[in-house]
């Protein structure tokens, strides 16, 4: 989408993103589930925190 905006094939990103993107169907969170979805949020965000170290490390590997 960027190398079609920068070729000058749209006049904004917006209107580029109109016409690249096209919504099939949308997701709600589940109301009786919004406190669950937090904490498991916190706890993804633990595990990113200490695994984010031997990610970059593995990283070599993935090429």
């Amino acid at each position: 989408m960027i190398v079609a905006y920068g070729c000058g094939w749209f006049d904004s990103l917006e209107g580029c993103a109109e016409a690249f993107i096209k919504i099939d169907r949308t997701f709600e969170p589940e109301e009786d589930k919004v406190e669950e979805y937090i904490r498991l949020f916190k706890i993804y965000q633990q595990v990113y925190t200490q695994t984010s170290t031997l990610n970059e490390q593995l990283a070599h590997f993935r090429k």
